[in-house]
């Protein structure tokens, strides 16, 4: 009887082992890691206040990199930006360097071809200012 206690408690303490094995700290060396998932964004950083790089810390601030972050945040992601062309960023997406593309891309059925879009955050509207009495 005690020789069958032990091998039983023998076996419970290696199926702790084996089960705890892998749950240290993960990440660099350095313990730097957040080990979440990361979200590769693209993004042309040249139309301030929606996007631009701080020339002295390098970097990516306004209203598009405020949105992702706050998304990455909530969902769990750590943001990764890119700058990248305006004109390259539906490419960068189908060649799936790039999980999601901010900016102001304006949506057109040609676009919804090959891309998926959130519901719009931002209407841009054009108008003419005129004085009141200006009858042309």
């Amino acid at each position: 009887m005690k020789k069958l206690f032990l091998l039983l408690l023998t076996i419970c303490l290696l199926g702790t082992a084996a089960l705890t094995v892998g749950c240290g700290q993960s990440g660099t060396s350095d313990g730097k890691s957040s080990g979440q998932k990361v979200l590769r964004v693209g993004m042309d950083a040249s139309y301030p206040p929606f996007g631009s790089q701080n020339q002295e810390t390098k970097d990516y601030e306004g209203f598009d990199v405020d949105i992702i972050r706050a998304i990455g945040a909530e969902e769990g992601f750590d943001v990764e930006i890119s700058n990248r062309s305006f004109d390259g960023l539906i490419p960068a997406l189908q060649a799936k360097e790039i999980d999601v593309a901010i900016n102001d891309i304006t949506i057109t059925d040609d676009r919804k071809q090959s891309v998926d879009f959130s519901k719009p955050y931002y209407i841009a509207g054009l108008g003419v200012v005129v004085r009141s009495d200006n009858d042309t």
